[in-house]
């Protein structure tokens, strides 16, 4: 992704209409497609009543899903933040407005677990994934994290959730990487060299710690 960054001078700036339509519409159309899928995707069986985990969301696919939600989060908090800062929205105030959209969406998805029959209201999921929604808040009061980057990558190298999937008499699209938690990894990278400010150390040249199934 690519995103509009702020500075002091453009902190002053008036809302621009224009670019209200613009984001207005965009976020509205991606929160709908997003809807679209999730609804048949993950809760697309008969509704229960309203529930609690009882247990299994601390187990399932070995809490790589809560990397998940924090990365979901932080993305959905910076897209939002990031558009409305470009609409003429203070930084700070847009960086407080994402982390409540973002927030406000893992507490939708939980508040659709709840009614799923596979699933249910974590309060784990919705932790975490709000502490990823206030991750750039934390970056804004302080700098030293801004040598931390959370980051994700995709590689096929196993069919277990698309035979698990069947298993449930689901057939699933093999294009369905978001929900292949198999074989996805989560990556924590720091940039060593303001760390330690070595003048050995290449500026290019990250460490990274992955996390995956």
């Amino acid at each position: 992704f690519f995103f509009y960054k702020g500075n002091a001078k453009n902190d002053t700036i008036k809302i621009n209409k224009k670019r209200v339509f613009i984001v207005g519409g965009a976020l509205g159309s991606t929160l709908a497609a997003s809807y679209f899928y999730v609804q048949n995707a993950w809760w697309s069986e008969k509704k229960v009543s309203f529930h609690f985990d009882d247990g299994p969301d601390l187990i399932y696919a070995l809490n790589v899903d809560k990397a998940g939600h924090f990365l979901g989060g932080l993305q959905s908090s910076d897209v939002f933040a990031s558009s409305i800062e470009w609409v003429g929205v203070e930084r700070k105030q847009a960086l407080w407005y994402g982390a409540a959209v973002g927030s406000g969406l893992q507490l939708a998805i939980e508040l659709k677990d709840a009614y799923a029959p596979y699933w249910g209201f974590s309060k784990w999921d919705l932790a975490i994934g709000a502490a990823g929604s206030f991750w750039p808040i934390a970056k804004y009061y302080n700098t030293n994290l801004e040598r931390i980057d959370f980051k994700f990558s995709y590689y096929r190298h196993s069919n277990v959730y698309w035979d698990l999937e069947r298993q449930r008499g689901k057939e699933i699209s093999k294009y369905s990487w978001q929900d292949d938690y198999p074989n996805q990894t989560y990556w924590v990278s720091f940039d060593i060299k303001d760390f330690i400010e070595a003048s050995f150390w290449p500026d290019w040249l990250n460490v990274a710690v992955g996390f995956g199934l």
